[in-house]
């Protein structure tokens, strides 16, 4: 199964939501040193982990 650890990785579909959920705080990843627009990395996510996030984001208006 395929794991997203980096915004860049992502689906353009799941940037944005992904991006809110960093912002938030809700997303902190496993550590090492952000990505170059600030993000963290080691994000672990999963494909279903993605829509959930994005069903999160419109569930709070994102």
């Amino acid at each position: 199964m395929k794991r997203y650890n980096k915004i860049a990785e992502l689906p353009d579909w799941a940037k944005a939501p992904v991006q809110r959920l960093c912002a938030l705080g809700v997303l902190n990843g496993r550590g090492g040193a952000p990505d170059e627009e600030g993000y963290p990395t080691g994000l672990d996510l999963s494909y279903d982990m993605l829509r959930l996030a994005v069903m999160l984001d419109r569930a709070t208006g994102g």
